[in-house]
This record gives C-alpha cells, sequence and structure tokens, in this order.
C-alpha cells in the first residue's frame, strides 16, 4: 500500500453470492498490495439495524495490562478503514450506525453499488463521506454529457454508455436477467 493510504482494512459485506465475491475480490487486491485485512463483518440484507452487528466489531481492543484507570477508546483503533459492500439502502444505515459508533473518523470506501445512479438529495445526504467510484455517466446529468446517452436508458445502466455501443446495445437485455 502506497505511503499515507490506509494500511488496515475492515471490510463489510452482505452474507450473499454477491458480498463473498466482493469481499474476496477486495482482500486479494489489497493484501497483494501490502494491505491487511482485520475482522470482517457480515450482515443479512433484510437488516435494518446494523447496531448489534458492528458495536462488538468496533468495541475498543483493551490489552490485558492496561490500568484499569486509564481511559479507553470509544472504538477500536487498529484500523485504518472501512470497505463497504452495500446498495443504497443499506448504506444509508449502515454510514449513520458507523458515525454513532464513534467509527467517523475513519475513511469509508464502498462499492459503486452504494448509488444507484438516481439522485435523491435528501436520503443521500445519509451516504455523505463514503468513497466509491462511479463513470460520470451515474454522476452528473446526462444532458450536459457529450456524447448524450438515450434518456430512456435505466439510469443504473448509464455506465454502459460509456463503455462502448456493444455494451450499451445490452442494456435492454439486462432488465430480463436483475435478480
Amino acid at each position: 500500500v502506497p505511503a499515507g493510504l490506509p494500511r488496515i482494512a475492515f471490510p463489510l459485506a452482505p452474507r450473499t453470492d454477491w458480498g463473498n465475491r466482493a469481499l474476496n475480490s477486495f482482500r486479494e487486491a489489497f493484501e497483494a498490495q501490502g494491505g491487511s485485512v482485520r475482522g470482517t463483518a457480515r450482515y443479512d440484507m433484510a437488516l435494518k439495524d446494523f447496531t448489534p452487528v458492528l458495536r462488538p466489531l468496533l468495541a475498543p481492543q483493551v490489552a490485558q495490562a492496561e490500568s484499569p484507570t486509564t481511559t479507553a477508546s470509544r472504538r477500536r483503533t487498529d484500523v485504518d478503514m472501512i470497505f463497504l459492500v452495500a446498495y443504497p439502502t443499506q448504506g444509508r444505515q449502515i454510514k449513520p450506525t458507523l458515525d454513532f459508533l464513534y467509527a467517523d473518523d475513519l475513511p469509508l470506501y464502498a462499492t459503486s453499488a452504494i448509488y444507484s445512479g438516481n439522485p435523491d438529495p435528501a436520503r443521500d445526504a445519509d451516504l455523505d463521506g463514503i468513497r466509491f467510484v462511479a463513470s460520470p455517466w451515474t454522476l452528473a446529468d446526462p444532458a450536459t454529457l457529450t456524447p448524450h446517452a438515450d434518456p430512456r436508458l435505466p439510469t443504473a445502466h448509464r455506465q454502459l454508455f460509456a463503455l462502448g455501443v456493444d455494451s450499451y446495445l445490452l442494456h435492454a437485455q439486462l432488465a430480463d436477467q436483475s435478480p
């Protein structure tokens, strides 16, 4: 891991095939760059309150030799970042829970799935501070981009327009394949 970047990650992913693949890919790539993964939190996609999942994993790691009079940290300090695999629905619940559990100072990185591509400023405020990669097609007003994506293209598939005509033309078939 290049100097100045997080070296110790704490991943959080759903208990799904997608979560398994994303977690394994992240772990492999992060460790290949010299990073270390500490602990992993897995969650059920239907979960509404993430406090019971996150609180034990973010609890301070207190050394046994530490004096009982020492003021303990409010959360563990042996991680540099959190890697989040989530859709917007879960992300809007996880980020405020992390803030509540004193992890608001940890950099939070997510997959591009964290943002639906449909702007909703009031609800998206709960995603503020999450770092993720997305193509301009998913973040910008399509009318301001050149060339323009077809306005009939579902927002979630806008990134395909930037990948070329073949991907763009396949978007109609994606609806038939969605879970």
